[in-house]
């Protein structure tokens, strides 16, 4: 196995975990700029499966952090159909649409097409963000948090619904991927929290600050927060997501109908039209 990331500190606490497991390397995919970068792997171990995940949401800043990845991507697939890897597994976000109106969220979608497109057998994972009681890691503290006032400072919206997933949870899954899926997607949390709440608990900092999301998009252009379009993504409705099928397909127990959220965000819930016992906001927007 080989598992190409962004090197943020959960996604070096995965690979960790991989290892246990799995006789397994690790790549930089920011370090990829040309086929030449692959040499060291080669007569390292005959790997079958590729794992990929840019979790480093706060290198996205400009047009050309998002160009980058999107060539380095086309490298890391051209090399996988070389070594005829036989499963691309695609650690993706909920919402990725190649055609969003949200530039972080066009820009995952373009790269689930790119996956797809490239004949690989592959699984997306679906995942909008990983925790790790273990160690108090979440993969959102880096986007949220401001050494200058030892706070996170989030969106002044009332509440935020997330989905997280328990590192080790993750790293069971993506070892119980089927090697002859081809083009499968999957829902992968396994706790519904507040944002604020979910920080708290999993982050090093109890401190939450909620912010204008007009002075945090004007912090944004002063280059003292994460770009407008990864704020979007806390303002907007919340992306719905399921994990029956994960469920069933994985033969693990994700403990989802255990939601921890306050009263004001269970109504909220409960108003979104259900499907199948589960809730989605009345405005969003299914893309096919």
């Amino acid at each position: 196995m080989i598992y190409v990331h962004s090197f943020s500190p959960v996604e070096q606490r995965l690979f960790t975990k991989l290892t246990n497991s799995k006789n397994c390397s690790q790549l930089d995919i920011k370090d990829i700029h040309s086929e030449a970068c692959f040499e060291r792997l080669k007569g390292i171990h005959q790997a079958d499966v590729i794992v990929y995940s840019f979790f480093q949401t706060s290198h996205y800043q400009y047009i050309e952090s998002y160009q980058q990845e999107i060539q380095s991507l086309k490298y890391l697939l051209e090399y996988a159909r070389e070594q005829k890897i036989k499963q691309f597994i695609l650690l993706s976000t909920p919402g990725a649409y190649s055609n969003s109106d949200n530039l972080f969220l066009q820009h995952k979608g373009m790269i689930e097409r790119m996956v797809i497109q490239s004949e690989i057998p592959n699984t997306i994972l679906k995942i909008q963000a990983v925790t790790c009681a273990e160690k108090g890691l979440h993969s959102l503290h880096p986007l949220f948090y401001k050494n200058d006032v030892e706070a996170y400072l989030i969106p002044q919206k009332s509440n935020q619904i997330i989905y997280t997933v328990e590192l080790n949870v993750l790293a069971e899954i993506i070892l119980k991927v089927n090697p002859s899926h081809f083009s499968c997607s999957y829902d992968v949390f396994d706790q519904v929290m507040e944002l604020r709440d979910s920080l708290i608990r999993y982050g090093n900092c109890s401190q939450v600050k909620r912010i204008s999301p007009i002075y945090l998009q004007f912090m944004s252009f002063m280059g003292n927060y994460p770009a407008p379009s990864l704020i979007d993504l806390f303002i907007r409705p919340a992306i719905p997501m399921y994990c029956y099928r994960t469920e069933r397909e994985f033969g693990i127990n994700l403990n989802s109908g255990e939601s921890e959220l306050s009263s004001d965000a269970e109504i909220a819930v409960k108003k979104m039209p259900a499907f199948n016992g589960h809730h989605f906001p009345m405005d969003f927007n299914f893309q096919y």
